[in-house]
């Protein structure tokens, strides 16, 4: 997104099952855990972005923040980030892209960074570089590659190592102010790998 003039999200495209359209991956004390946002899909599995459901049937917001603080709550900047964040995490909205946005935006707002972010309801074919799949929790990809060599301090990468492509919490809990500034070297160096 910060490499990009403007921001097109699909709304129109179908739904897909284990993606980051409702998943986040934390480092906990067991290594990379994944936290899926539960949805329900109002068309079945046509059910277009635009369409799907935040699920009530669970406390999963509680569930998901107790999780996030049991991970970092030793990191260096949880305890001048956890009620903005947990704020967050609790945020209520009835569709999931409206959950996704509210997330973005506050992030964005905690890392002072200006982003724009236009939806488009009906399924995208103009111009530009299409990453709807491009990001996924299976596959690396050149993005991926970058952020494996630039690692930060982890809360337990002395069991595991550092772990790469994370979630944006794991770099606001361990780098505070310096998460926009290691954002900035890591679009350098995405950069400078595609130049070469």
């Amino acid at each position: 997104m910060l490499l990009a003039e403007n921001v097109f999200t699909d709304l129109g495209e179908n739904y897909i099952k284990q993606t980051y359209r409702n998943r986040y991956e934390i480092y906990t004390a067991a290594g990379r855990k994944p936290i899926s946002v539960p949805v329900k899909k109002q068309d079945g599995n046509h059910t277009s972005m635009h369409r799907m459901l935040l699920s009530d049937h669970e406390p999963w917001q509680r569930t998901h923040w107790r999780t996030i603080k049991a991970a970092y709550q030793n990191s260096p900047f949880f305890i001048h980030y956890e009620a903005e964040i947990e704020a967050l995490i609790q945020t209520e909205r009835k569709y999931l892209y409206q959950y996704n946005e509210a997330c973005l935006q506050g992030i964005f707002t905690l890392l002072e960074i200006q982003f724009q972010n236009e939806y488009i309801k009906e399924y995208y074919k103009g111009e530009g570089i299409d990453l709807r799949n491009y990001f996924t929790p299976k596959n690396s990809n050149q993005v991926t590659n970058v952020l494996n060599a630039l690692p930060y301090h982890q809360v337990f990468e002395e069991k595991h190592g550092f772990i790469a492509d994370l979630s944006i919490l794991d770099l606001i809990f361990n780098l505070g102010p310096e998460a926009t500034y290691y954002l900035e070297t890591a679009k350098k160096a995405y950069l400078s790998a595609s130049a070469g």
